[in-house]
């Protein structure tokens, strides 16, 4: 047992060091990646897999140890210690790949619902122009008093608009899926539900030009709307839905914590939303503040809309931000597409780890089985033989082996299906999107588990209506 733990503890270690070697080029292609990241299989991982290694090789070997030495050797000699029923195993056997395959199934639920998280990110951002806008962070001074900075904004945003190849130009606090600002909200009026949050930004009059927002009621920011100016707020219609109801929003009071805790924004205007497209858990609800009434505004971000590629605008992004002033620092340029594929970047490659995990813990259970099946018809081959020599059909003989697996198989899957029907909770914590509860994936998994281990017990089974029974009879 120890040798053979031990060879299956190599041979995990060298996966995952390909596994974690390739993680790690995915997160790190490039210096806007995560850089900052490192994953490496160290000592504390070799620990743990010693560890496992060790713990697997004792439990493997002293659990059948100490069966053997509870043998009553009186009804060995008996033979009555045989089970009467075809491919079932001793009940600790039983117990154990019962347990290894509700355990696969609930990790194969996770796997399915990171795998459609996967499938759910391709579409991210597909309906904002994300490959004609190109973003650039800006440290504004954040001594300068407002109204001077507000001034200085103002006068970049119109440099950039007027640099050849831009359509319209804004500055912002974030870009939409790309360090948007995301904390508790309060509405006048309204009975919010408790910790109820939205996603906001600061942005200049141009903001909603460069993502062709339409104005559905009320009034758009203007430069009118300064540091002295009424605090004033832009809300999209789905936070309009989701917040004021049937009841009018214009002329309400927001109040976000993460902007200015004691402040009250007056809602001026009602947006058209901005779809990221990432499925069910996409929130479209936004509340806008603007930018010259933010009393920090130094990490800003400019936003350039053309209508060609936006990568090609990089160098005269910088060069016009320099002729403006010289001294402001400019770094992370990149289309929204590249920004966004950062921020979904390391829960993908976090969802591809499970997903490969959750198939591996599918061969492993479906290997269980089929060692346990073939185990058994291979200690039953006397019986077996003896069954068929007596005129019992070989097909009856293939439906009771394939009918011991799917009744070992069924309780599995229904406890690991109702275990990650339970957890679904906190396996929405780690989705990208969709909905943990989607019943046709637990049918999916549920349907694909069974398949699995009726596949891995048909070869036992074949094995089991192949017996000859001359050969057995005369104990060859």
């Amino acid at each position: 047992s120890f040798l053979v733990a031990a060879a299956g503890g190599a041979a995990g270690l060298l996966l995952a060091t390909w596994a974690v070697q390739t993680a790690q080029r995915t997160l790190s292609t490039e210096h806007f990646g995560y850089f900052w990241m490192r994953m490496a299989i160290d000592g504390r991982v070799l620990g743990f897999t010693l560890l496992l290694v060790a713990g697997t090789a004792l439990t493997a070997g002293i659990l059948p140890i100490v069966r053997v030495l509870r043998v009553d050797v009186q009804k060995v000699l008996k033979e009555e210690g045989a089970s009467a029923s075809v491919g079932g195993g001793g009940a600790w056997s039983r117990a154990f790949v019962t347990t290894q395959l509700a355990l696969s199934c609930g990790a194969g639920v996770a796997a399915a619902l990171t795998g459609n998280s996967l499938l759910v990110t391709r579409h991210a951002g597909e309906e904002l122009p994300v490959h004609q806008v190109l973003l650039g962070s800006i440290d504004l001074p954040p001594d300068v008093p407002r109204q001077e900075r507000t001034v200085r904004v103002e006068a970049l945003v119109d440099a950039l608009a007027a640099t050849p190849g831009v359509r319209v130009a804004a500055l912002a606090l974030g870009a939409p899926g790309y360090f948007e600002r995301y904390s508790p909200v309060e509405l006048q009026g309204s009975d919010l539900e408790p910790r109820s949050s939205t996603t906001w930004n600061a942005v200049t009059p141009s903001f909603m030009d460069v993502f062709d927002q339409e104005l559905r009621a009320g009034r758009a920011f203007t430069l009118a709307d300064g540091a002295d100016a009424q605090r004033v707020a832009l809300v999209s219609e789905s936070f309009a839905r989701r917040f004021s109801g049937d009841s009018p929003v214009l002329g309400r009071a927001v109040r976000l914590s993460g902007a200015d805790s004691t402040a009250w924004f007056t809602v001026v205007g009602v947006v058209s939303d901005l779809h990221l497209g990432v499925g069910e858990r996409e929130r479209s609800d936004r509340v806008f503040v603007p930018l010259a009434q933010m009393t920090d505004a130094s990490g800003a971000m400019a936003l350039l809309r053309t209508d060609g590629d936006a990568s090609a605008l990089a160098a005269a992004f910088r060069a016009t931000v320099a002729e403006v002033d010289p001294t402001l620092p400019v770094w992370n340029v990149r289309t929204l597409a590249d920004a966004q594929a950062y921020m979904i970047r390391l829960p993908r490659t976090l969802a591809s780890v499970a997903l490969a995990g959750g198939a591996a813990g599918l061969f492993v259970a479906a290997v269980g089985l089929y060692g346990l099946l073939a185990f058994r018809v291979r200690q039953r081959k006397r019986e077996l033989g003896v069954r068929l020599a007596l005129g019992a059909d070989s097909i009856r003989l293939v439906r009771d082996v394939l009918g011991g697996a799917l009744r070992q198989l069924l309780p599995a899957v229904a406890v690991g299906l109702t275990g990650a029907w339970i957890a679904s909770p906190v396996l929405q914590a780690m989705l990208l999107g969709g909905n943990p509860r989607t019943l046709g994936t637990y049918v999916l998994v549920g349907v694909g588990f069974v398949l699995a281990g009726m596949a891995a017990a048909l070869l036992p089974a074949l094995r089991a209506g192949a017996v000859d029974p001359a050969r057995v009879l005369r104990g060859e």
